[in-house]
């Protein structure tokens, strides 16, 4: 045993040689690395491998554009330090020695490796057909491709004419060809000096099949013993790694070439040949870290995806201990989630583990056997927080691009320094290997450089789509074998993701208000015909023993439990609907009524009286039509038919009223909230046709023009006390009916039902809705809300909206927030003027679905939020403000658990007007200035009822054009000035308002180009 090898190998290599070397990582010779899922079978299924090695040589040759002459180096007395010759039996044995024992400790000994060597003379090969440039013609990558399976197919199939070679009982091929490999580069050289040199490879069964295989799918791989064993994968490396003097180790590229063989991917970008994770970990360019000698241990991820390590997942802590993976004792890695699949990994990393240098055992040939600690040349000491996206990781594993995207990388270390500097090219500034381009000791976590990483922090924990993940990693300790840290996260409620494993494509959470813990707060509808429930304390209501199959992103399944209560009779074709108003009779009080696709009516309790661990089904009919979401007024449930059918059904089921009112299928309900009053429905069908319905008598109808409208809704927009009626339709066309029918007409297409509430503070609601990436807001007169529409894509995060809206006031400014998710897995919070309300976007793991849901939080007055995604998860967030029934506009799909579509909230009061003010002078403009083509708005607030005419002069005082203006209260008045015929220049419009013997004027200035 030697120490301080480090001395050594700087006193013995050219002073030069550790800063004249990089990795060659071209593209060329990474599209021989490409893995196949069938790689992940040794992960899966075992991790002892029997590893044939087979040594070859080549046709000989004086080709000055190779290493050597095709044959092993045999010679003696060179002097080297690094692998030297002769390259016989022995040395090539110590390296497999070497590849047993890294592995075993890196791998907590979960990696058992024994290895055989043939031929078995002590200088004896197998001699290929051709030279060595044959194999690299150093001319399209797709052959040498080609050429490298041709060296592969050529070497096993001569190991298997030698008849003490039994392919039988080995799981693991190695080739060591004679010769140099072309892995490294010395930065001196312009131009490689030997270009037909091999790289080092691992081959599997897509790269065989893609090339010697003819892309058949029946090739299954090269065939060995009679055809009896395929032999699907295998690594190529060279016998050499040093060149022109520059001794380079070869032991570095073996361990990370043999690293694909247990199925990790490459960790740097195989697509640009660039550093991703620097010097770090084996599987980035580590595999020359102390120039190919001494590689590191893998990452943390590594270790996590191949099972050696099973990290202690938190989310909040004080002061936790963290060792490195040399300790004994300790946790030596930690998961923070953001979502399932994304999350943080800490581990911490020690250049010096025992404090006494460097240790190693060197073998009989010069190769060195045994590292006592492989960190020995990584950047620096610390804590390394990883940042790990599974579902990157999972669409890059098959042709190895894990961290090929610098922008979104599978494996990305949080640089503590707060620069991204590695995989940065950084040209005359430090050659080679002490780039920050491979990582800087800076990358680490410590007291005395950064001690923490927080959403406000630099570098941020964001996640990869850059929502806040609410994670605070503080508090960190100095540089030691035992490091410590803190953990936050803001907005946080336990047990929160709950997989559920439901298809929520239309659907949303549905929450009550229990008066006890243990009473049902939340119940999650699915399309599928389950239905779950969670208690106040966030655990399933029932224990019944329900699992369903949990799919994992790389193809991995688990049975695990979720929360069923209640599992209908067929699927759910629309959102169920509750009441929970003591005005609502016994029989339709907290009940759960379930439209089904029978077709038919399921009622269901909330309670489970016969204790049987489900739901009590307390009545259920069939129907003659398929039916729209029923909405419960009063002591009513109302479908609508398919058939142009509106039915009053009791809770049992016994029709109070049935009619055939429309031409075509009733698609949508809205109704008035229950009272002891006379309750309103409106229903619509699919033709455009209204059908206004007091009590159970049809009181007006007639017909918005709107082919295929989305859902109607009732609010009194106006706050005089009366609901206005709204449909939207596709083509952009708003129907909005009370006293006088609005009929709006916006030049885009809407995408989805709208929603109400008052967006700007003005004591009047607004109508919301989608179009395409945009969120349009307008008043009942139909004229936008200032600073509408809001194109989402201007915040650039990606993504489109994939949920319904829903408004709440949840900043305390007396403004309705708009909520809503995304695509990217993004749960947005928009305020009016279009600006992503501070702590949101939140994460949810795969596209956001159905609706959010605000809601109250058991036993505090404190709002909360409620999320679905795609892949079966429930979300939740605690906001940390006040919960107010009057601050929530619009809380769920439908606006509220009865899907009434109407919303009974108070809004906030109306700014009462200054004496003798009419028309605010700051509330008038003209938009967009400069204008639009051959057109502008003039815009206009006004207190009250009103008289508005606008006179508009030329710079010269010319009159050019005379307009009224409508003049209704408390709402934004617009009217457009057509411009056609108007001249490029500035204008001056007039605006005059008068009313009751009070006139205001206003004089703006408009700018026209042409």
């Amino acid at each position: 045993m030697a120490k301080f090898i480090v001395i050594a190998l700087l006193v013995l290599l050219p002073s030069e040689s550790f800063s004249q070397i990089s990795p060659v990582l071209k593209k060329k010779k990474i599209l021989s690395e490409s893995l196949s899922k069938t790689s992940l079978s040794i992960k899966r299924n075992s991790q002892s491998f029997n590893i044939l090695a087979i040594r070859v040589d080549f046709q000989q040759d004086d080709n000055p554009l190779t290493s050597g002459d095709g044959k092993f180096d045999f010679t003696s007395g060179s002097g080297a330090t690094v692998d030297p010759p002769p390259h016989d039996r022995r040395y090539f044995l110590d390296h497999l020695e070497a590849l047993k024992r890294y592995y075993n400790l890196v791998s907590n000994e979960n990696v058992d490796i024994a290895y055989d060597l043939f031929p078995q003379e002590d200088r004896g090969s197998y001699t290929l057909p051709n030279d060595i440039a044959y194999y690299n013609p150093n001319t399209t990558e797709e052959e040498l491709d080609t050429r490298l399976s041709e060296l592969l197919q050529s070497s096993i199939e001569l190991a298997d004419n030698d008849p003490a070679v039994d392919f039988s009982l080995y799981n693991a091929i190695i080739v060591f060809h004679a010769g140099v490999g072309s892995d490294f580069a010395l930065e001196e050289a312009v131009l490689d000096p030997t270009p037909h040199d091999l790289p080092s490879v691992f081959l599997d069964l897509s790269h065989l099949r893609k090339t010697i295989g003819n892309n058949s799918p029946d090739y299954q791989g090269i065939a060995v013993e009679g055809g009896s064993i395929h032999i699907q994968k295998a690594v190529i490396l060279p016998e050499t790694e040093s060149k022109r003097g520059v001794e380079i180790g070869l032991f570095g590229m073996t361990a990370h070439q043999f690293g694909h063989f247990l199925g990790l991917p490459s960790l740097f970008n195989t697509v640009i040949g660039r550093p991703a994770i620097g010097k770090w970990g084996l599987m980035g360019v580590g595999f020359s870290n102390f120039n190919g000698v001494i590689p590191p241990e893998p990452s943390a991820w590594s270790k996590v995806f191949l099972g050696w390590e099973k990290p202690v997942e938190i989310n909040t802590g004080v002061n936790i201990e963290v060792v490195p993976s040399l300790s004994e004792t300790g946790t030596k890695i930690y998961k923070i989630s953001i979502t399932p699949t994304e999350y943080f990994l800490l581990e911490n990393r020690q250049q010096d583990f025992a404090g006494d240098g460097i240790n190693f055992t060197l073998g009989q040939s010069g190769v060195i056997l045994e590292v006592d600690d492989y960190d020995a040349d990584i950047p620096g000491s610390g804590i390394l927080i990883w940042h790990i996206d599974e579902k990157v990781i999972a669409a890059g594993l098959d042709d190895n691009t894990v961290n090929a995207n610098s922008e979104r990388k599978g494996v990305d270390l949080e640089e503590a320094d707060g620069s991204q500097d590695i995989g940065e090219d950084f040209p005359g500034l430090i050659p080679g290997f002490l780039s920050p381009e491979n990582g800087l000791a800076f990358d680490a976590f410590y007291s005395g450089n950064n001690s923490e990483f927080s959403p406000s922090a630099v570098p941020n924990s964001f996640s990869n789509s850059r929502a806040n993940s609410h994670i605070s990693i503080t508090n960190i300790s100095e540089i030691g074998n035992s490091m410590s840290f803190s953990v936050q996260r803001d907005w946080y409620i336990e047990d929160f993701p709950v997989y559920l494993g439901g298809n929520f494509t239309d659907m949303a959470p549905m929450w009550l208000n229990p008066g006890t813990s243990n009473e049902i707060k939340m119940i999650i509808p699915s399309n599928d015909g389950s239905v779950f429930a969670l208690n106040g304390m966030n655990k399933p209501f029932v224990d019944n023993g329900s699992t369903a199959l949990l799919s994992g992103v790389f193809g991995e399944v688990a049975s695990v439990p979720v929360p069923l209560f209640i599992k209908t009779s067929n699927s759910i074709v629309a959102m169920p609907s509750l009441q929970t108003s003591n005005i609502v009779p016994d029989n339709l009080r907290n009940k759960l009524v379930i439209a089904t696709g029978d077709p038919g009516i399921e009622v269901y309790s909330l309670r489970d009286e016969d204790n049987d661990n489900f739901g009590d089904m307390v009545a259920s009919w069939t129907v003659q039509s398929q039916i729209s979401s029923p909405v419960l007024v009063s002591n009513f449930i109302i479908t609508g038919g398919d058939d142009g059918s509106i039915n009053f059904y009791r809770g049992d089921g016994q029709v109070e009223f049935s009619s055939f009112i429309g031409n075509s299928g009733i698609t949508g309900l809205a109704g008035t909230a229950p009272s002891s009053n006379m309750f309103q429905t409106l229903a619509v069908s699919g033709i455009g046709e209204y059908y206004f319905i007091s009590g159970n008598a049809i009181q007006l109808s007639g017909n918005t023009g709107i082919n295929n409208p989305f859902l109607p809704l009732f609010s009194d927009l106006d706050s005089d006390g009366e609901n206005e009626f709204v449909v939207i339709g596709a083509d952009g066309k708003a129907f909005i009916l009370n006293d006088v029918i609005r009929e709006v007409k916006f030049e885009v297409k809407f995408s989805g039902s709208p929603v109400a509430g008052d967006i700007t503070g003005d004591g009047d609601r607004e109508l919301v809705a989608v179009s395409g990436n945009k969120l349009y807001s307008f008043s009942h007169i139909g004229v936008l809300t200032t600073g509408f529409p809001v194109d989402l894509d201007f915040l650039d995060y990606g993504g489109t909206i994939t949920t319904g809206l829903v408004l709440g006031d949840i900043t305390g400014n007396f403004r309705q927030e708009i909520l809503f998710g995304t695509s990217e897995g993004n749960v947005f919070a928009i305020d009016y003027k279009g600006d992503v309300i501070q702590g949101f976007p939140l994460p949810v793991g795969a596209s956001a679905v159905g609706s959010l849901t605000l809601m109250k939080n058991t036993g505090a007055d404190r709002l909360e939020l409620a999320a679905l995604d795609e892949s079966g998860y429930l979300y939740a967030w605690d906001l940390e403000t006040t919960y107010s029934d009057k601050e929530i506009a619009w809380e769920t799909a439908g606006g509220g658990n009865a899907r009434l579509r109407g919303n009974a909230e108070t809004v906030a009061m109306r700014a009462v007007p200054p004496p003798n003010s009419l028309m605010p002078a700051e509330r008038v403009f003209n938009w967009p200035n400069p204008n639009s083509g051959n057109w502008t708005n003039i815009r206009y607030f006004l207190y009250a009822d009103a008289l508005v005419k606008i006179r508009i002069y030329s710079q010269v005082g010319d009159l050019v054009a005379n307009l009224v203006g409508p003049g209704i209260a408390h709402v934004d008045n617009e009217v457009t000035w057509n411009l056609g015929g108007i001249e490029s220049g500035i204008y001056l419009a007039e605006v005059s308002a008068s009313s009751n013997g009070i006139t205001d004027k206003k004089v703006i200035k408009i700018a026209v180009i042409k």
